[in-house]
C-alpha cells in the first residue's frame, strides 16, 4: 500500500517537473501534448487561441494536428500555480497555455479548424 503523502509529493514533483519543462527548454508541441497536460492552447500574437488539446491514456490526440504543426517550437510564458481557478477548466485540470518561440510558425494555425 502506498503512503498517501508520498503520492501527493511525487505527484507536484512530477507536475512542477513538467511544468518547468515547459516553460525553461525550448520543446516542440508534439512534446508538450507527450509531458501529458489536460488543456494545450496556443495564444498567437494577435489573441488568437488555438486548442492543441491533449492526449488521452491510449495515446491518442484528441485535436488533429499536422506533422508540421506538432514540430513548432513554443515556451509557457509564465508558471500557471497549483491550484487557482483562473486557469483551471469546468473539471479543475490546468490549462496550458504556450506561445510559439518563432512568430512566423503562427501561419500554420491560421485559418485552422482548432480555433
Amino acid at each position: 500500500m502506498a503512503i498517501l503523502w508520498k503520492l501527493e509529493h511525487d505527484f507536484k514533483e512530477e507536475l512542477e517537473n513538467a511544468k518547468n519543462t515547459a516553460i525553461y527548454d525550448e520543446i516542440t508541441i508534439k512534446e508538450l501534448l507527450d509531458l501529458g497536460f489536460n488543456n494545450n492552447y496556443l495564444i498567437l500574437s494577435n489573441g488568437e487561441e488555438i486548442e492543441l488539446g491533449y492526449i488521452d491514456e491510449n495515446g491518442e490526440r484528441s485535436e488533429e494536428l499536422t506533422e508540421e504543426q506538432l514540430g513548432v517550437k513554443v515556451y509557457m510564458k509564465e508558471d500557471f500555480g497549483w491550484y487557482s481557478d483562473e486557469d483551471t477548466d469546468g473539471d479543475g485540470y490546468h490549462i496550458a497555455k504556450v506561445y510559439c518561440f518563432n512568430k512566423f510558425d503562427e501561419e500554420l494555425f491560421e485559418n485552422s479548424d482548432n480555433q
